[in-house]
């Protein structure tokens, strides 16, 4: 700070002059700056106040003095320029809290570049009425501060719609806003105090008890749900519990937020039950789709007029059969069949009563598929197909059908070789499938069938590939 503040007074020659002067001056005296320090007093003022001179040094004029408001004084120090003085009056504060009146001269002085206020103190030697004194002022201030500050608190939570509430450790109820008085059908002064037990009952009191004991022993926050009855209803709750601590960092309680969430659950509820029905007519959709799918691939690989397998299909399992038989080293039978006079039947009887007999024909040849792997298809027009992987004695099946369509007696009257409708096959039996291609196994079978026809017809012809 530079020279000592009293080493800054006119006409001394030495500062421990100007101390013994200061010291032996009959009023007091101190040095305060512009916020109301006090930096040095005499050991008169440190008597009047009861004050040692550490105990001064250090505190403000606000907490020895009440004459004046701590903003009158504030604008006094502020507005003062320096090498000017002023008298004004004061109450002074003893250290007792007893009080006495006092004239100050003030006089303002720039010291270091500092404002800095000397200060001579003469008691008036009248008692002045009993007042309260700056510290206790402060603290009144304080409190009314808190005061307002609670009441700001309180109407924010009674604002709020969640209900909220503060428990000392043992669960007493010492702060609660209006939603938690609406949530316990209690005012205010029957909760106050009460733990959750006294509040709600043995069967929910006991449950949230147990949860705020859990909180209060772990410090761990924890959210739970419970249901509480209200208005003739229930109403589902869910509660945030927050252990408090206090400055020493010791729980002392716990703040617990309840937000009525049924409303929410009941949507949520519906959404679920719509996001079911959702699911289920979607499954039920996928399953349409696969059936329809399936359907679909059934409708491709069959044959409209017949209903047994089509061109396309037989194609496709003619090759599957092939790798399969050439990776299983097993022969392969593949009968070619055409209705005897096909054309002449559909010229005497009409193409509608063809149709009818083409049909007839191919449910003969699926009645004679018994493995799951043989195959009966329409090759074209009145021709037809017989797929016998694994087979090397294909003759018994073909006779069978031959026999059936002879019991079947389906008139055929321009036919040349029968009154009745009857076939021609041409089966070839590959004994090496990996050696030939499906191409020339149709080939052969088509050769076979030839064959039959150049005999005569109504015959069997089996060969070897």
């Amino acid at each position: 700070m530079g020279a000592h503040p009293l080493e800054i007074v006119p006409d001394m020659t030495g500062a421990d002059s100007l101390r013994v002067l200061i010291e032996g001056s009959p009023d007091g005296f101190l040095v305060h700056d512009v916020a109301g320090h006090i930096l040095d007093v005499n050991e008169r003022f440190c008597r009047d106040l009861g004050y040692s001179r550490a105990e001064l040094i250090g505190l403000t004029i606000d907490e020895i003095s009440c004459g004046r408001s701590p903003a009158a004084n504030a604008r006094l120090w502020v507005a003062a320029v320096p090498g000017t003085a002023a008298t004004v009056s004061q109450i002074a504060v003893r250290k007792d809290r007893t009080t006495y009146p006092a004239e100050v001269r003030l006089t303002c002085q720039m010291v270091a570049g500092r404002k800095l206020f000397m200060a001579f103190a003469r008691s008036l030697g009248r008692p002045a009425p009993p007042r309260l004194g700056a510290l206790e002022l402060s603290a009144r201030e304080r409190a009314r501060e808190a005061q307002s500050v609670y009441g700001k608190l309180r109407a924010v939570m009674d604002s709020a719609d969640d209900v909220i509430a503060f428990q000392d450790r043992l669960g007493r109820c010492l702060m609660l806003n209006r939603s938690a008085e609406a949530l316990a059908g209690l005012p205010r002064g029957e909760i106050l105090g009460r733990n959750a037990i006294e509040i709600f009952g043995d069967e929910i009191g006991t449950r949230l008890r147990e949860k705020e004991e859990e909180v209060l022993s772990t410090g761990a926050c924890s959210v739970t749900e419970e249901v509480f009855p209200v208005d003739g209803g229930e109403r589902i709750f869910l509660i945030t519990r927050s252990p408090h601590r206090n400055e020493r960092d010791e729980i002392d309680g716990l703040v617990s937020i309840a937000r009525d969430v049924t409303d929410l659950r009941e949507r949520a509820r519906l959404a679920e039950e719509r996001l079911k029905q959702a699911n289920l007519s979607l499954e039920e959709e996928k399953l349409a789709l696969s059936q329809r799918t399936v359907e679909l691939g059934r409708q491709a690989g069959e044959d409209a007029l017949t209903g047994i397998a089509n061109r396309r299909r037989f194609d496709e399992a003619l090759e599957r059969a092939c790798l399969h038989a050439a990776r299983m080293r097993q022969p392969l039978a593949l009968a070619m069949i055409d209705v005897d006079f096909f054309k002449l039947y559909n010229d005497r009887y009409g193409h509608v009563q063809g149709d009818a007999t083409l049909k007839r024909v191919a449910d003969i040849l699926a009645g004679a598929v018994r493995r799951p792997y043989d195959l009966a298809a329409r090759y074209g027009g009145e021709e037809f197909v017989l797929l016998l992987p694994g087979s090397d004695q294909p003759r018994r099946v073909l006779e069978d059908i031959a026999t059936e369509l002879a019991r079947a007696r389906l008139p055929h009257a321009a036919s040349p070789v029968s009154p009745f409708v009857t076939m021609s096959c041409g089966c070839v039996v590959v004994a090496d499938p990996a050696a030939v291609a499906p191409a020339d196994i149709i080939g052969e079978s088509d050769k076979a069938l030839y064959r039959a026809k150049q005999e005569g017809r109504d015959r069997i012809v089996v060969t070897r590939f």
